[in-house]
This record gives C-alpha cells, structure tokens and sequence, in this order.
C-alpha cells in the first residue's frame, strides 16, 4: 500500500496541473495499473462507454516445520493464482472528475502445489487447481491529474460461484456475495 501511494504522490507532484478545467477528459484507449498486480487494456467507445479486459498474476509460497522429538514433518505449499476479467463502464459524467457505473466478470484460476516431507512416512505432493466466477457492479470515481494519466477508485458489490473436485475426491461448491468490492486503478490514456 506504501508503494502505490508514494508512486501516485510522485505522479501528482510531476503532473499536476489544471489541464483541461472545463474541457470533457478523452478517454481513447488506455492502460490501467489496478489493485497492485494487475493490468488492463481499455477502449472508449464512444465519449461515455468503454470496455476493457485484464490480467492479473500473484504468487506465494508458505514453508512449515513441526513435529515432537524425532519425528519431524516439513512442508512447502506454492500457490499461484491467475485472474483474467472483461467488463463495461458507462460515465455518468465526462470531465476532469468523472463519476462512472461499472460492470465487470471474471474467472480465478488458483494453482495448488503442495508438498510434504516425513521423517517416518517420506514425501508426498499434492498438486491441483480451483477455479472461480465473479461478476461485480460499482460506482466509482476518476480524476484525471493531468491531460492523459488519471486514478480512480470505485466501490460497489460483487458475486463469486465456483464447483471445486479435490483430489482427494472432495466436492465444493461455494456461492458468495463480497461487500464491499473496493478497486483502485492508475491510467495512462493516448
């Protein structure tokens, strides 16, 4: 979070300027840092509707070690989770500050790769992946900060569906509403 906001100060105090006080903002095609790690690729349409699509790529890894005495269990557990999403954005308004409605859907790959090792029983890995569909609805606004770069934030409320088979022949099924559904984005616009 300290990243995002230093990078946008510094941003603001280079650009910052009354670029266009009373014009409408052009919004013609654009790049979008959203939400840290992702990026997406928009189109205005027309001077009030645009669509976009994006990616959005993490990773971690989590390492454990317990056990009483001599026997002693370690274990590693990599997850890699990839989201790609398409969506629609209506502008209420078409100027410096901008208000807008945005619908987006999605699809949420997550990459399992678990593996064990047991001082009595040896090791094993486990490697699977989940998916997931989400579709949201928000509010939001942008400011433009000067003739071409603007941030946005925007808020609203979002859906998730997902069918899961485990390889340990578990079936999931898990439907869930996320409130508040909270995006920030910096964008550069030609």
């Amino acid at each position: 979070m300290k990243l995002i906001v230093t990078c946008l100060s510094i941003i603001i105090c280079l650009t910052s300027q009354t670029a266009f006080a009373d014009d409408s903002a052009r919004r013609n095609f654009g790049v979008s840092f959203k939400n840290i790690n992702g990026l997406s690729v928009r189109k205005g349409l027309n001077e009030t509707t645009m669509i976009y699509g994006g990616i959005a790529v993490s990773q971690n890894q989590r390492n454990s070690e317990n056990g009483p005495g001599s026997i002693i269990t370690s274990g590693t557990s990599n997850v890699a989770t990839y989201t790609g999403t398409v969506g629609a954005r209506q502008y209420i308004s078409n100027a410096v500050l901008s208000n807008y409605i945005n619908l987006e859907v999605g699809r949420i790959i997550t990459k399992y790769d678990n593996t064990t090792n047991s001082s009595t029983t040896g090791s094993s890995s486990i490697d699977y992946q989940t998916q997931v569909n989400t579709a949201g609805l928000a509010y939001g606004i942008e400011y433009f900060i000067s003739s071409n770069i603007s941030i946005e934030g925007a808020a609203g409320i979002g859906v998730t569906w997902s069918e899961q088979l485990y390889p340990d022949n578990a079936y999931y099924s898990d439907k869930s509403v996320v409130f508040p559904l909270v995006n920030i984005a910096l964008t550069y616009y030609w």
